[in-house]
């Protein structure tokens, strides 16, 4: 949006709280603004312009009964929209597609292609809607650095590069961070339980983990899930974890912290963990330089 002249604001789980900035907007302007289901449940004149649904698997589980009716929250996100607005879905997702029968906007489909993954080719789908030319999204598609927490880089010590996944709440984003890094992972898990199907990253962790190390209240559930793919080990800490995954790793390993479960068994939110983390590995590094 700001590179082609537009004034935007991020708010929500990715930015700061709506309510926060409502004070700063102007006629005009552009809010992306990312809304949990938690947060649908509760809406009564949420309107957005355009709703956008990316994907959808097992989530949340701790808190709905079943799929659907997780389902049913998500779903809430357009349920005040009318023909003036849109409705942007994955057109490979099953379940996401089929959402459109229950739809008054108009509804609007972006699929991964070539060079662009899903979250690329939804951005560009909106854009289009917004009348942004596809080249400048993928300009700032290069020059993006990421974000905090979601496969940031942190440093590498002694040949072996560390990643904070923090955000990774979810298998499937465990299973997307697991794809996206080519050499041996040492994989760091666990946090509290949400009901998921750790599962779901069992062929990967087969083929890309050399080793699992475990942390929180959810650590036997993963255990029992990967066993069989995967060598496992326990840490009572995250720290332990760090020091425990150097150990294990070898020059050109990564050492991968996406935790597949929520922090709130020993942290406020997914934030403080992956803050964490990073003073864990570089309290890892200066403690070498002092040998």
């Amino acid at each position: 949006m700001k590179e082609a002249g537009r004034k935007a604001f991020i708010c929500g789980n990715i930015g700061r709280p709506f309510s926060a900035e409502v004070n700063n907007m102007k006629a005009g302007d552009f809010v992306s603004l990312e809304v949990s289901s938690f947060q649908l449940e509760k809406i009564s004149e949420f309107k957005p312009k355009i709703s956008v649904i990316l994907n959808f698997s097992p989530n949340h589980l701790d808190r709905y009964k079943d799929i659907r009716e997780y389902l049913a929250a998500k779903k809430r996100i357009f349920m005040n929209q009318d023909e003036g607005d849109y409705l942007v879905l994955n057109k490979k997702d099953r379940i996401i597609k089929s959402l459109a029968a229950s739809a008054r906007a108009r509804v609007v489909y972006f699929q991964e292609k070539a060079g662009l993954n899903p979250n690329q080719a939804a951005v560009i789908c909106v854009g289009r809607l917004l009348g942004i030319d596809q080249e400048i999204c993928c300009k700032v598609f290069q020059e993006f650095k990421g974000i905090e927490h979601r496969l940031e880089d942190v440093v590498q010590i002694n040949g072996i590069r560390f990643i904070n996944d923090s955000k990774s709440t979810t298998a499937d984003s465990t299973l997307w961070a697991l794809r996206s890094i080519n050499s041996p992972i040492i994989l760091i898990a666990g946090g509290k339980d949400k009901g998921v199907d750790y599962g779901v990253i069992r062929a990967s962790a087969r083929q890309r983990v050399r080793q699992l190390i475990l942390i929180g209240e959810a650590k036997e559930k993963i255990h029992k899930a990967l066993k069989d793919v995967v060598v496992t080990t326990q840490a009572e800490s995250l720290e332990e974890a760090v020091e425990e995954a150097f150990k294990k790793a070898r020059r050109g390993d990564c050492v991968l912290f996406s935790p597949m479960c929520s922090s709130f068994d020993m942290f406020s939110d997914f934030e403080e963990r992956g803050t964490f983390f990073k003073k864990a590995v570089f309290g890892l590094k200066n403690s070498l330089q002092n040998l």
